[in-house]
């Protein structure tokens, strides 16, 4: 059985711990506690985390998965000192934001997203232009960016990109000059031919 930890912070910027249980039948919910008091400090985390473990039974847990925080770290020394049987490792997903992250504040890239977001504002504002894409026969949803995970910013230029020939299609099409105000036209025109024609190949 794996025991694994999902935390987060909720709108009250509480330290929210929710432990799961994995096991050939699924995944089990056993409980969520506010760790807010604790959550800088390995040792009371381990006796937390240990507490979990004497509920699921130490012999049943062997794959202990967290994030790869300093502190999550020690936890997983620390339980390995005080059951042989169980390993820990690093949350890959963690690790794969924990690399986005990095990448998404590198200055092209930063750059990148500003004008996709202004673009995905342009087209969800405007009826028209979301009509005129929706009729297209590879239409599918655009994304659009968010702040609270970096993949996401990803994501969205991802979505973006599959849309490339259909903006350059309407961008060039009479109907997008007749039809839309121009002067917004104009002030998004930037954005609009990095992301169809520049930047996004």
């Amino acid at each position: 059985m794996y025991n694994m930890r999902n935390g987060r912070t909720d709108g009250r910027h509480r330290s929210l711990i929710n432990f799961l249980a994995y096991c050939p039948k699924g995944i089990v919910f056993i409980k969520s506690i506010d760790a807010s008091a604790i959550v800088t400090d390995a040792q009371l985390l381990c006796n937390l985390f240990s507490e979990i473990v004497n509920i699921v039974g130490a012999q049943n847990v062997i794959h202990l998965v967290t994030d790869n925080g300093s502190n999550f770290k020690g936890i997983g020394r620390l339980l390995n000192e005080k059951y042989e049987n169980i390993c820990w490792s690093p949350c890959a997903a963690h690790c794969l934001n924990l690399i986005l992250q990095d990448i998404s504040k590198m200055p092209h890239v930063v750059d990148l997203a500003h004008h996709g977001s202004h673009v995905t504002k342009f087209l969800y504002n405007h009826k028209w232009s979301l009509g005129w894409l929706r009729k297209r026969p590879s239409w599918t949803k655009i994304l659009r960016p968010s702040e609270t995970r970096f993949a996401i910013t990803f994501i969205a230029l991802k979505s973006l990109h599959d849309h490339k020939l259909d903006l350059q299609t309407m961008v060039t099409s009479f109907e997008f000059h007749g039809h839309l105000d121009q002067r917004e036209v104009k002030h998004q025109r930037k954005s609009f031919y990095i992301l169809s024609f520049g930047m996004i190949v």
